[in-house]
């Protein structure tokens, strides 16, 4: 927690001519998109999307991302994200009080 983590969503155009994809909004307080929610593709080209996770517990978070190609109604993907938040506890053991400071 407190800490960003990123990795990408990476579409390939396998077809001749370009596509255009486009990102819906995702729903959620952990995950977001940081690049341009749309990008057209070139044939046997790839084209990369960043997010984000930040979580704020320490938990397993999901959500849903959904994208479209445009001139395409028969295709919507949806990709699964999930990140766990964590922290690690921090202990002292065996410290000298300084009467001094006191």
């Amino acid at each position: 927690m407190g800490k960003t983590s990123s990795n990408h969503i990476v579409l390939k155009n396998d077809g001749t001519v370009p596509a255009t994809v486009k990102f819906e909004q995702i729903s959620s307080d952990f995950f977001r998109l940081e690049s341009s929610s749309t990008a057209t593709i070139q044939p046997k080209n790839y084209q990369s999307f960043e997010i984000k996770f930040d979580p704020k517990t320490d938990k397993v978070e999901k959500a849903i991302v959904q994208y479209k190609t445009l001139h395409n109604p028969y295709e919507a993907p949806k990709i699964i994200l999930m990140g766990e938040g964590f922290f690690e506890p921090t202990s002292f053991e065996n410290l000298v009080i300084d009467n001094e400071l006191k």
